[in-house]
């Protein structure tokens, strides 16, 4: 698709205080339905959609109303608004919808290579004062509810984690939180009921037909009073919850403790323990911040026997509080410490395999057609009646068929066969495993270590979400033979396999389900899901849904969730952390068991991703850690969680996360679209780095995109520059990086299922596709070369405009990284003092060439969307 660019070579405001680059002239034109408007404008991203701001003038009277108007570079979604009335550009060469049911017209702004912005790199100061702000919400709710809550970004969207007071005497509840400048988006929960703010700035869809509204926090707001040295320690929401602290043993006789405070607040912390009535005090010391919170991390001597209570102490001035469960206080409250034992701290170590490893994630059905014998030909019973259009060619209903042509993706973003513009969700292209086990060496070769497969059990969907039997490989991916020679032939490759668990709900194939719409109450499998209403008719009554007669993902009748617990309807399952305070449903949990064995021992997979984790309760998933590790000790466990996952990362639940807040979110802003700077960017990846235990946070999955998201590269414009500086990024940055199959060659794709598109084999030579993938693998091949890269501490260098900077070391392995997200060339000074480490003379290990020091200085040039990797040998 062609695309809109503005380029203009310009001087001014080279300090733009958001996109770090010149601010451009960029003329727009609009002709008004109405020949006589009374204002036009144009509103966008640049503005906050302000359509009072950015004027359109006809001065000499031709009809047509034009501006010129200053931006800085980069994307921007705009749209002309005429006396109130919004309209997209017609001249505009791209549009993407927005949540309003129409579209947005696209404009990319950019500037030509000119004289580089200098930047410097020197000792750095004390971490700078705290910016966060007092916000108050407000809602009025129609009809007075009991209770109401506020729900957003902010606290990973907890429905009640944080209450708001009232109602007064006008029936309005109020709550004043502290939040960091930025924008932030929240809901209102009135009495378990959600409700979007009809008073607030702005909004955006929710994904799920609805709005989150959202706030942005700026210098409009009070700042909150913050001081070190005033003796005055601000202690909301600190307690010793995960986020705030995490305590972690990673040997036998060490435990490791990260805490936090409000930045600018505090002077110090130490760990406290309490064992036997004595006292032990460990220092912390501070590691990092985030704009609102100060990070200390310490660490203290505590054998796998040792047992006490743990708190963590604040001084200020003349002040010392105590972090407990129950928030603040002056005094060490042993009941209100944490426990520490064998049972409730044991070894947290994550497998080396994982460390060390790269991720590839193969949607199956999409990947490689290795053998067109077992290509789908729907003669199972689940697709009886479904596989042939009705007279005139076309229906909005299930129709499940093969496209024969494995390079025609055009149905997968507009259906031929329906009459609603919609994708194509029912085609298959016959993607298998023997196609897989075909290109294993070309994933080695890549750099890939281990393979994440979306689910290869027999399923009705492509997906394979909707699982109709646990333990059975689909035999259109090959059967189950077939996969056993791929995990054979991926280990004597080096290379691992982990699968999808999906065990918060089944298909309405599976077999269990498929006996009780056959026996109803004397199926043997009746208490496995949760049943409303009975008998189920089918077709369903018109008006009807599926939830009305038994419990289902999301109100999707093809996705009946299990009951795991007897004793509480679906909804409210997770309510129970503990299985005493459950009732379990023992057949599911043993279902589950034998499946973790099956996929274990006779697949000889070496762990799971468990598929939407956050809605299955935790009590289940301590039973599955422990099989798991009881059947294979240096298996992996990695959690579907999109918001903060600090709380379900322990050696008892989940190893990682799929990192989409603390990875994924940020480089996508920074890298990708150019919506934050470099500060910015460096406060939002934080709290995954600081606030997880810190084997999750070298296990995480540091991803760019997935099955469930646009493509990297589409978000970005198209712009490949984009998409290698982001993945250099996850080749340097903490934690494992995850390349979703095509993006080293740059494969597009919008939502699902357009992101699910065949692999391009046949292009792979081309000379774009070719160098792009050279580079990635270069960046994989550096990594792997590095253990200070997989292994290695870490400390922010310079995060100024668009410019990031960081140093990677161990003891023997010293690195820094350098990575330039804007439209300007830079020249950027490296001071050696400023180093975290002693340093010898660079090495650019990317163009293998010798970068001696000046002195004590070291001149480096980065071209507008480009990195650098320096090694620097002991002196």
């Amino acid at each position: 698709m062609s695309r809109l660019w503005i380029v203009i070579l310009t001087t001014a405001s080279l300090a733009a205080p958001l996109l770090a680059s010149a601010e451009v002239a960029v003329p727009f034109r609009f002709d008004p339905p109405d020949s006589s408007p009374g204002q036009v404008s144009v509103a966008g991203e640049w503005n906050q959609w302000n359509a009072g701001v950015d004027l359109l003038s006809d001065e000499d009277g031709d009809g047509l109303f034009e501006g010129t108007i200053l931006i800085e570079p980069g994307r921007y979604e705009y749209k002309f608004v005429v006396d109130g009335n919004w309209y997209e550009d017609p001249e505009a060469a791209e549009s993407v919808p927005n949540p309003y049911g129409s579209s947005n017209s696209v404009v990319y702004v950019s500037v030509e290579e000119g004289a580089a912005k200098e930047y410097r790199i020197g000792p750095q100061a004390t971490e700078p004062a705290s910016s966060i702000r007092e916000v108050t919400f407000s809602f009025h709710p129609e009809q007075t509810p009991a209770q109401v809550f506020l729900a957003g970004t902010f606290n990973e969207w907890n429905p009640t984690a944080d209450r708001m007071g009232g109602p007064d005497d006008d029936g309005v509840f109020t709550l004043s939180m502290p939040l960091p400048p930025g924008e932030h988006q929240y809901k209102f929960v009135a009495d378990g009921v959600w409700h979007h703010d009809p008073n607030g700035e702005n909004q955006t869809a929710d994904g799920f037909g609805g709005f989150n509204s959202i706030i942005r926090v700026d210098d409009r707001f009070p700042p909150v009073s913050l001081a070190e040295g005033d003796g005055r320690i601000y202690g909301a929401d600190l307690d010793l919850s995960p986020g705030n602290v995490s305590v972690v043993r990673v040997d036998p006789e060490r435990i490791i403790v990260t805490a936090r405070a409000y930045q600018g607040d505090v002077e110090g912390a130490s760990i406290l323990f309490l064992q036997r009535g004595e006292e032990r005090s460990e220092p912390m010391v501070p590691i990092g911040g985030d704009g609102r919170h100060v990070y200390f991390r310490g660490e203290m001597e505590a054998g796998i026997g040792t047992e006490g209570r743990l708190g963590v102490r604040l001084y200020d001035g003349d002040s010392i509080r105590v972090m407990t469960r129950r928030g603040l206080t002056t005094e060490a409250e042993s009941a209100a410490l944490l426990e520490i034992s064998a049972v409730t701290t044991p070894l947290f170590s994550m497998p080396d395999w994982v460390v060390d490893g790269v991720f590839y994630q193969i949607f199956p059905e999409r990947f490689r057609n290795g053998n067109r014998q077992n290509d789908p030909d729907f003669s199972e019973s689940y697709y009886r009646g479904k596989t042939s259009l009705p007279e005139g060619g076309k229906t909005n209903g299930e129709y499940y068929h093969l496209v024969r042509d494995w390079s025609d993706a055009e149905g997968l973003t507009r259906s031929p066969y329906r009459t609603d513009g919609r994708p194509d969700y029912f085609s298959f292209y016959g993607g298998d495993l023997e196609g897989v086990t075909e290109k294993l060496s070309y994933l080695k070769d890549l750099g890939v270590t281990i393979i994440y497969f979306n689910p290869v059990h027999r399923a009705k969907s492509s997906h394979k979400y909707d699982a109709c039997h646990y333990r059975e490989v689909d035999p259109h991916f090959g059967g189950n033979a077939a996969f056993r020679r791929l995990t054979e032939k991926a280990h004597e490759a080096g290379i691992r396999v982990i699968v999808d668990g999906v065990f918060n709900h089944t298909g309405d194939c599976h077999y269990a389900f498929r006996d009780c719409l056959e026996k109803g109450q004397d199926s043997p499998y009746w208490k496995w899901y949760e049943w409303r209403k009975w008998p189920l008719p089918d077709p369903l009554p018109e008006g009807a849904k599926a939830t009305d007669y038994y419990d289902c993902w999301w109100g999707h009748g093809t996705l009946p969730n299990l009951n795991f617990d007897l004793s509480r309807p679906g909804p409210r399952e997770e309510e129970a952390n503990r299985i005493s305070e459950a009732e379990p449903n023992w057949p599911v949990i043993e279902e589950v068991m034998e499946t973790v064995r099956f996929w274990l021992v006779e697949m000889d997979a070496d762990g799971f991703r468990l598929d939407v984790a956050g809605e299955v309760p935790d009590w289940f998933w301590r039973l599955f850690r422990e099989e798991v590790r009881n059947t294979k000790p240096d298996a992996y466990v990695i959690a579907e969680l999109w918001g903060n996952a600090a709380a379900d990362l322990s050696p008892l639940r989940f190893d990682a996360t799929m990192n989409y807040k603390y990875f994924r979110e940020p480089a996508l802003a920074f890298f990708g679209r150019g919506q934050i700077d470099a500060p910015t960017f460096d406060m939002q990846l934080v709290g995954g780095r600081y606030g997880y235990p810190v084997p999750s946070v070298l296990g995480a999955m540091n991803l760019l995109g997935s099955h469930d998201t646009e493509r990297f590269l589409t978000l970005a414009g198209g712009d490949e520059r984009r998409l290698l500086l982001a993945m250099l990024f996850g080749a340097t940055y903490v934690g494992v990086p995850h390349i979703y199959y095509g993006d080293e060659i740059g494969m597009q794709g919008g939502p699902d299922p357009d992101c699910r598109r065949p692999f391009p084999w046949g292009t792979l030579d081309e000379p774009a596709k070719s160098a792009l993938r050279s580079q990635v693998r270069e960046y994989l091949a550096a990594r792997r070369a590095h253990p200070a890269l997989r292994r290695g501490e870490f400390h922010t260098l310079l995060a100024e405009e668009q410019i990031f900077a960081f140093a990677r070391w161990t003891e023997e392995d010293r690195l820094v990284v350098l990575l330039n997200a804007g439209y300007l060339p830079a020249e950027i000074t490296l001071e050696r003092g400023a180093l975290p480490f002693e340093a010898g003379e660079a090495e650019d290990v990317l163009g293998g060439r010798a970068l001696p020091f000046q002195g004590e200085e070291l001149r480096i040039h980065l071209e507008p969307f480009a990195g650098s990797v320096l090694a620097f040998p002991a002196p």
